[in-house]
């Protein structure tokens, strides 16, 4: 069900950039990691359509993370990744807005900046800090699938 949900997003956001950008988005060695959202969406109460905006915005972060990390030595390579990078950072901002997400772009603000400067830094690590502030939004924004034994209390509590 998750490559499900990753194709489907994938076929949205390479359907919304423009043509000029000359970008073609694809799970590449972020694939992993995507793969852990889409299960963690999947286990929430929403519907498809954010879903596939929520795994949009955290694919777009990821690539312009990733496309400013370990910049090439050549020039002309490195000055493409930054304005590559640089695009998809201002894509995702348009994308969550245009899709109705701007409580998230404003729940990811400051992690986004954190994330930015501990790359700059040389740190490995920082892009985990995405995926836990992520699914923290998640889990505030929406409720569990599954979460029988929630339900279960609040029956017995509504009941006494």
């Amino acid at each position: 069900m998750n490559q499900n949900l990753m194709q489907e997003t994938n076929q949205l956001l390479n359907h919304e950039l423009p043509q000029q950008a000359g970008l073609h988005l694809t799970a590449g060695e972020d694939e992993p990691s995507l793969r852990d959202m889409a299960e963690l969406l999947l286990d929430y109460d929403m519907e498809p359509e954010e879903r596939r905006i929520i795994l949009g915005c955290y694919w777009l972060l990821l690539k312009a993370y990733r496309s400013h990390d370990g910049l090439p030595a050549h020039a002309e390579v490195a000055g493409r990744a930054v304005l590559d990078g640089d695009f998809l950072m201002s894509f995702y901002l348009q994308f969550a807005v245009r899709h109705g997400f701007v409580d998230l772009v404003s729940d990811l603000a400051r992690t986004n900046k954190l994330i930015q400067i501990r790359l700059a830094e040389g740190s490995r690590s920082a892009m985990s800090q995405l995926h836990q502030r992520l699914t923290r939004f998640v889990a505030k924004r929406y409720s569990r699938r599954y979460a029988s034994t929630q339900r279960y209390k609040q029956v017995t509590y509504d009941v006494i």
